[in-house]
């Protein structure tokens, strides 16, 4: 009985060891998520945009709560317009020069800045009613000396499908290139309370 005691104690104590190098977990209305140290970040530079591995810091959860009560306005705020309403576009980098455009379902020919801005905004259209259901990574990074709050979306299924993101995601940088709808990204600058760099 003591032999099985002492086993419990041991095997507490390591999974105590192992959440102490958890990020500093934060909930709110509508969104879980965690503050992640610099120390947590040895995939960021990796990460897009890599640009932010020039410096890093530790957030406030009330800088989180700020950014969380604007983010839901500033995604309405990207509603694409109805005639660009679940349409798609093909960038013009995406087009042989001198030739016609891939068809596309209501394609229209657009600059491609302005494809890509519609394609998000179609994308933020898609993501909103579910946006309770993506968990949350908190960064500071700087960029150009200025201060910002990087938020990295991870949706919650994949977590729970899959053994290692659950270990991970709450003390590693998920970094992944592609995954549509279910890994995204957005940059808050706290000053403005505007949003930018969604990716």
């Amino acid at each position: 009985m003591l032999r099985y005691a002492l086993c419990v104690l041991l095997l507490a104590c390591l999974e105590k060891s192992a959440d102490a190098h958890d990020g500093q977990i934060i909930h709110g209305d509508g969104f879980e998520g965690v503050i992640l140290t610099p120390s947590m970040m040895g995939t960021f530079s990796g990460a897009p945009p890599s640009r932010f591995n020039t410096g890093t810091w530790i957030v406030s959860s009330d800088l989180v709560r700020r950014a969380e009560r604007h983010l839901p306005q500033a995604i309405d705020q990207r509603t694409p317009p109805p005639q660009y309403l679940r349409t798609y576009y093909v960038p013009q980098y995406y087009t042989p020069k001198g030739t016609a455009p891939l068809p596309t379902q209501g394609h229209t020919r657009l600059e491609t800045a302005e494809a890509d801005s519609i394609t998000m905004d179609n994308f933020l259209n898609d993501v909103r009613p579910d946006l309770a259901n993506y968990k949350r990574q908190y960064l500071g990074v700087t960029l150009s000396g200025k201060k910002y709050l990087f938020i990295n979306f991870v949706f919650g299924p994949d977590i729970a499908d899959d053994p290692y993101l659950q270990k991970t995601w709450r003390n590693q940088w998920v970094a992944v290139l592609g995954g549509g709808d279910d890994f995204w990204s957005v940059l808050y600058d706290p000053a403005t309370g505007t949003f930018s760099e969604w990716e």
